[in-house]
């Protein structure tokens, strides 16, 4: 994605389908690397160039892989479904599994919870968050990519984990009242509203 949120650059195909990645042109420009564990060997390239420039990598899983073990820990921040991070720390509380798996290797981790919000740790913090309410919901598809992005974008604008936390379940939970992933994109200013209409 272009800083303005435009779309960049686009791989066709169908998904699962095999894509050729020129990982230093991916990157050409970028501020930040979102990754989705689908493509363990291509991501990992992605991830260790990227650490090498010094920028965020975010990844999000819903389900394990071959290789994903290796995009973990070459992550600053995983957000993980809870069957991921179930799967990843099967025994205990959410905040034993935030401990778990913060020893694989990520600066911070966020379980997202659906409709229960989700749970984060960044260092000792462990910050919960409720998941906004929405009455009218049409679509639940892609709110999970609308949470990824909306809390990579704020990461980029440096704010504090828990602020990027709830930004995140804010635009996720807008995206829902809306019919397929691209058509219930919140914009930034319905984001913020919707917060400040939280802390009333």
């Amino acid at each position: 994605m272009a800083g303005d949120g435009s779309q960049r650059t686009r791989y066709a195909g169908d998904r699962g389908e095999p894509v050729s990645v020129d990982v230093t042109s991916a990157l050409d420009g970028a501020a930040a690397v979102l990754i989705d564990g689908s493509a363990p060997i291509d991501q990992q390239r992605i991830a260790e160039l990227a650490k090498s420039r010094k920028l965020p990598v975010i990844l999000d899983i819903d389900e394990l892989r071959d290789g994903t073990s290796e995009l973990i820990a070459a992550a600053d921040v995983l957000i993980a479904s809870e069957r991921a991070a179930s799967e990843l720390a099967p025994r205990g509380e959410l905040t034993d599994a935030l401990e778990e798996i913060l020893a694989l290797g990520p600066r911070a981790v966020v379980i997202t919870l659906g409709a229960k919000g989700s749970i984060g740790r960044h260092g000792e913090h462990v910050v919960r968050c409720p998941a906004f309410p929405c009455d009218d919901v049409l679509d639940t598809y892609g709110a999970g990519s609308v949470f990824h992005g909306a809390f990579a974008a704020a990461v980029l604008s440096e704010l504090p984990f828990a602020r990027c936390m709830e930004l995140a379940s804010a635009a996720a939970s807008l995206s829902l009242r809306e019919l397929g992933p691209w058509a219930g994109l919140p914009n930034r200013d319905d984001v913020l509203a919707l917060v400040r209409s939280r802390r009333g």
